[in-house]
């Protein structure tokens, strides 16, 4: 997996062949195709075995929640930056090369599985009534995109744009978030 993730992000997609793959992996074509049946099936594999960060922001949130707000919505946002910030150059790559079809599809459950589990969050804070009343998906996207907008400046920028340290902009990003929705 690592092999094509290292290839997708330096060639792109289109220009990445699956002899490559193979060769960097060192492994047979056909094993690969055995294992994923296809380039695009290889990019299914990649987004499903990094999916830890969707599943460690579910626990966070549900199981292992603490019961202040804050402190569970700044641990899933944390969580969440550190596993966008450690896709963007794929996601990116990805999304140049294929803004429409199943590719796109696939690269677009990461933030649409974050967006989901965050809303049901929201709808349970509402339920609790500790949420002020409004509409969740939009309260979703609106902690969900600074993380991606923070991951792709850090990581594509560097510092060019801002020397502010992720987890203190993260720190702000969620006691606003909090101040603003909460109750």
């Amino acid at each position: 997996m690592e092999a094509s993730v290292k290839l997708f992000s330096e060639r792109g997609y289109r220009h990445t062949t699956t002899k490559m793959i193979a060769d960097s992996a060192g492994v047979n074509e056909v094993t690969l195709f055995r294992q994923f049946g296809s380039k695009e099936g290889i990019v299914k594999g990649i987004i499903e075995s990094r999916s830890t960060g969707r599943r460690e922001v579910e626990f966070v949130l549900n199981q292992g929640s603490t019961g202040e707000i804050y402190q569970d919505l700044l641990a899933a946002a944390k969580i969440q930056y550190k596993y966008i910030a450690e896709n963007i150059n794929l996601i990116v790559t990805l999304v140049q090369e294929h803004s429409t079809g199943d590719i796109s599809q696939l690269v677009a459950q990461l933030p649409r599985n974050g967006k989901q589990i965050l809303k049901t969050y929201f709808e349970r804070m509402q339920a609790e009534g500790v949420m002020k009343k409004i509409d969740t998906e939009q309260a979703a996207l609106l902690f969900l995109t600074p993380n991606f907008g923070l991951a792709f400046l850090k990581v594509v920028l560097g510092d060019a744009v801002t020397d502010i340290a992720p987890d203190k902009y993260i720190e702000e990003m969620v006691k606003n978030f909090v101040i603003e929705y909460f109750i």
